[in-house]
């Protein structure tokens, strides 16, 4: 019986967390190339989007990827018009 063929038990999971985790180190110490990133992120915007579903977030990135859509169309729009422009004849 090959390993993926054998019945999972609940001795499996309980084997796997037992082993040493490595330690992390104590919550007062500060790596200073995080505290200078920290500064600059919005830790409001973080939090709401965590509080948003799984299904809210999809929908809000669809919605975003289709304004970026738009507005790459509206660009290629206005630099064929400007081409355009360019290549007319002046009287």
């Amino acid at each position: 019986m090959e390993l993926h063929d054998r019945p999972v038990e609940l001795t499996d999971f309980l084997e796997t967390s037992s082993r040493k985790l490595p330690e992390l180190p104590p919550p007062d110490i500060h790596d200073a190339v995080i505290e200078a990133y920290k500064k600059d992120v919005d830790r409001t915007l973080l939090i709401a989007n965590l509080r948003l579903t799984p299904e809210q977030r999809s929908q809000k990135f669809q919605s975003f990827m289709e304004m970026v859509y738009e507005v790459r169309h509206a660009g290629e729009r206005m630099r064929a018009s400007e081409a355009a422009k360019r290549e007319l004849p002046r009287n």
